[in-house]
């Protein structure tokens, strides 16, 4: 009986030792694709690549932060930023702007830009493409 039980103990110590090394990997992995956006990009719709914003994507913290840069050269809070299932998404509240989808094609970034809508049915992507500056 207490071989029973001390195999028990044993096996489930070595479960939870297994599940927070895996977290710990999965922390760091996400950790890792989001330390990828930090700099300077310049980010335009696919359809029209003459106008051009500016992205800037900062760690503060241990966190990563960002600024988009509006037509009139107002810099807007990047919010929520995030890295799962191998794509970034991220929002500009202030201009009511969704990024999804967003991933690495070589050393720029491709994705889908939508405009906030109370009418969730009118949301179209935008195909969009950020290059480092």
């Amino acid at each position: 009986m207490k071989s029973v039980l001390r195999d028990f103990v044993l096996i489930r110590t070595l479960i939870a030792v297994a599940i927070g090394l895996g977290l710990a990997c999965s922390t760091n992995a996400q950790d890792s694709a989001l330390n990828r956006l930090i700099g300077n990009w310049e980010l335009s719709k696919v359809s029209d690549s003459s106008v051009k914003r500016a992205v800037r994507f900062t760690k503060q913290s241990g966190q990563v932060t960002g600024v988009f840069t509006d037509a009139s050269g107002t810099e807007k809070s990047i919010t929520d930023i995030r890295f799962a299932t191998g794509a970034y998404s991220f929002r500009v509240p202030d201009l009511r702007l969704i990024f999804k989808g967003v991933r690495f094609v070589g050393p720029n970034l491709e994705g889908q830009m939508f405009q906030d809508s109370q009418d969730k049915s009118k949301l179209t992507p935008q195909p969009i493409r950020m290059i480092k500056k």
